[in-house]
């Protein structure tokens, strides 16, 4: 409550407690998103199945051999 300019003690307490409290809430949250981006970063270098690249061909013959071949090598 403002008398004469100055604010009461009690407010002036209340709000440095809630000012420290979203500073740490704040701190909290940017802690939790770093280890949920660190946890996807992981899975995707460690658990994601690497794609095998087609290779490229310069007519549909070559390109049948070519997609039987990679066929054969994941048997």
């Amino acid at each position: 409550m403002m008398l004469g300019g100055a604010m009461d003690p009690h407010e002036r307490k209340g709000e440095d407690k809630l000012s420290k409290a979203t500073k740490d809430s704040c701190k909290t949250t940017i802690e939790v998103i770093h280890g949920l981006m660190t946890q996807i970063i992981k899975n995707r270098l460690f658990n994601q199945v690497a794609c095998q690249p087609v290779p490229v061909a310069s007519s549909p013959e070559t390109a049948a051999a070519a997609i039987a071949d990679v066929e054969m090598e994941q048997q």
